[in-house]
């Protein structure tokens, strides 16, 4: 197949803290898995932030943003939802077309996620230390909240 049929994508992906206090590169490496499997090119992939959700998503409280710039096949992205939903990793996946950047503003970001990327493999372990204690916290608060209301 050629690059020619090949478009640009924008994907956020919804990680579980599970699969983040195992290790970002796992994650990331979990998520190239699935881009993989549907043929893509990937431009880059990078943590984007993690947020306490605004409701409870599979009884999580908390989620990790990936966000990752590919180039595939259309047809193709059925198989990488399809994936997605059946991991138990990714909470939740949105891929769209950034037909809203221009190519100065996707050379930028392809730039800063490689840069980021670098970054993140070396701030791994304190980051896992720190999902692991809120985690904790999270759980303390819940048992506390349970006990009061019985």
């Amino acid at each position: 197949m050629s690059d020619t049929s090949k478009n640009l994508y924008e994907a956020l992906f919804l990680m579980t803290q599970e699969s983040v206090s195992a290790g970002m590169s796992s994650c990331i490496d979990h998520v190239k898995g699935l881009l993989d499997r549907a043929e893509a090119d990937i431009l880059t992939l990078h943590k984007w932030e993690e947020r306490r959700l605004a409701y409870d998503i599979d009884s999580q409280k908390r989620g990790t943003y990936l966000i990752a710039y590919f180039r595939a096949d259309g047809v193709k992205l059925n198989g990488l939802d399809r994936d997605c939903n059946l991991s138990e990793s990714v909470l939740r996946v949105m891929v769209t077309r950034p037909d809203y950047m221009g190519d100065e503003e996707i050379a930028t970001v392809i730039k800063e996620g490689q840069e980021s990327l670098s970054a993140s493999a070396a701030l791994d372990e304190p980051a896992k230390a720190e999902v692991k204690e809120e985690v904790k916290t999270e759980a303390k608060e819940e048992v506390k909240a349970e006990a009061t209301a019985e």
